[in-house]
């Protein structure tokens, strides 16, 4: 089996991230701005998010969007993501390698002190992801848990 790599989004990725996330239900999400597939404007690295995606044999399997409140590179505190991988392709590295990526993007060019993940309730495999890459569980809601990675520098 070909090995997992990761890059930045592209335009032309837009039409297999668009539909991973609206089978993880992730659309609408103020983060993840919804274009048509003529006008994917959100998969462009902007100030404050940049997708990241997944690929085995040049096939987009997954993304990773990193998102925060003011701009990544210059004044944000807190970053967060969400990671989705096709059913098809899990458990064979896609979202460690995802991770990875945004936590080096993170503390090369980023500001931010921490990342936060919010998994919904009964997500073993986010939870694990999570687990694995140093994350501790922060607090807890009705909808899910708020896990919380320290960024080291």
């Amino acid at each position: 089996m070909e090995k997992v790599q990761v890059r930045r989004a592209a335009e032309g990725d837009y039409p297999v991230i668009k539909g991973l996330a609206e089978k993880h239900n992730l659309i609408p999400n103020r983060y993840f701005t919804v274009h048509t597939p003529d006008c994917p404007k959100s998969i462009l690295e902007t100030e404050d998010q940049v997708i990241f995606v997944a690929t085995r044999a040049s096939i987009v399997i997954g993304f990773l969007n990193l998102h925060s409140e003011g701009a990544l590179k210059a004044n944000c505190r807190t970053a967060e993501f969400e990671v989705v991988v096709d059913p098809d392709h899990r458990i064979n590295g896609a979202g460690s390698e995802l991770l990875n990526e945004a936590i080096q993007y993170i503390t090369s060019s980023s500001k931010a002190e921490t990342l936060v993940a919010k998994i919904k309730n009964g997500n073993i495999g986010s939870e694990r992801l999570c687990e694995k890459f140093g994350f501790a569980k922060s607090r807890q809601d009705s909808l899910g848990a708020f896990w919380e990675l320290k960024i080291k520098r």
